[in-house]
């Protein structure tokens, strides 16, 4: 049974972090001019784990490699392309080269910040980020996914990045999913198999529903770990 939530992904991804923030005081938050209504817990409740760098996102990864280093476990937030483009030499100097356990939180990513122009587009975010050695890489794709990679970026010891959508969204899931195995088979159909991630996955159910009509009966899967990739459980479908 799939559980109804009006909470936003986004939203519930903090919630979590908040919840194990909460109960860890190595858990860090630092954000690069970048505000959600669920950090607020954060700026009020855990000052000391919250950090606002302000718009210096490349410091932001070196200061978070430093506080790694340091035996905090940190996450850090931004728009999607400030928080990768930007900042490449020093993710991959810092982070990747370094093997450390920081989680970038980037929001927004391929076009949801349409009207703001091609800087705010991270449509090679994946591309260059997936090249990089040592990470994993998830994009959730409901509320309890959200939650669900909240936790496991958590208990990472490698850098991990989060391709984070905003949005109320249907569920896809239940609470028996255990999010261990890096992709789950939404819909089972017949003869074509559709793969997607992310806020996609949820185009993929529209489409589902206009091939319908042509007698058509996909099935979809909600690829929500690109890095490492199921390759054997994904070539069994």
């Amino acid at each position: 049974m799939k559980i109804n939530t009006s909470l936003d992904i986004r939203d519930s991804f903090f919630d979590e972090l908040y919840r194990l923030a909460a109960s860890d005081k190595n858990v860090m938050l630092l954000t690069a001019d970048m505000g959600a209504m669920s950090l607020e817990r954060f700026q009020k409740k855990l000052p000391k784990q919250y950090l606002h760098v302000g718009i210096a996102e490349q410091n932001m990864v070196s200061v978070a490699a430093g506080l790694a280093m340091a035996g905090k476990k940190v996450f850090i937030y931004a728009i999607a392309p400030f928080v990768t483009m930007r900042c490449y030499e020093q993710i991959k100097v810092d982070l990747s080269g370094m093997g450390l356990g920081v989680v970038i939180v980037g929001a927004g990513p391929g076009v949801t910040y349409a009207s703001d122009g091609a800087t705010h587009h991270a449509v090679q975010d994946l591309s260059i980020m997936r090249a990089l050695p040592g990470f994993e890489i998830y994009n959730p794709s409901d509320s309890l996914s959200a939650s669900a990679v909240a936790k496991i970026s958590y208990r990472a010891i490698n850098p991990v990045y989060v391709r984070l959508n905003k949005g109320k969204l249907p569920s896809l899931y239940d609470a028996s999913e255990n999010f261990q195995q890096g992709l789950s088979l939404i819909k089972k159909g017949q003869k074509i198999l559709l793969i997607s991630t992310g806020i996609m996955v949820h185009r993929a159910m529209e489409l589902a529903k206009e091939l319908s009509k042509e007698r058509l009966n996909p099935s979809i899967i909600d690829l929500y770990r690109i890095k490492p990739l199921n390759k054997d459980l994904l070539v069994s479908y």
